[in-house]
């Protein structure tokens, strides 16, 4: 089976309808999870992607600043500082990024206990300097 999502197409139309509409706050938005297929769809409506073992995040740029959010749309800023910062370097007014957060080892595959790892490193430190 693999794994198959259409979120890059949706997001990219998302954010086009959005800028039109000047639209200056962002809001979490429901991830498209994917669908376990036998064989992957054809055509140009479809967009693939690597089943990374991760946290899904958006990350939002607005007139409110950087907020990384979780799929159940819980603020994780904190958590992912480094990844806000990179955001925040980005040249864009606005944007809404959907992806895998993920931890990549020597072996160049993700790691979810790394991952954890360093989420719950930096949630401690934190909660400690708060």
């Amino acid at each position: 089976p693999v794994p198959v999502s259409r979120f890059g197409t949706i997001l990219a139309k998302l954010i086009e309808s959005r800028l039109r509409e000047s639209v200056h706050a962002f809001e979490v938005h429901p991830a498209n999870e994917p669908e376990l297929v036998d064989t992957p769809p054809e055509g140009d409506g479809w967009l693939h992607e690597v089943k990374f073992d991760g946290y899904r995040t958006q990350v939002i740029k607005d007139a409110g600043g950087i907020r990384l959010l979780t799929k159940r749309g819980h603020d994780w800023t904190a958590r992912y500082c480094y990844l806000a910062e990179d955001a925040a370097a980005i040249e864009a007014e606005t944007f809404i990024l959907n992806g895998e957060t993920i931890i990549i080892n020597e072996a160049g595959l993700s790691d979810f206990h790394a991952l954890q790892a360093a989420v719950a490193s930096a949630r401690r430190h934190a909660t400690s300097i708060s």
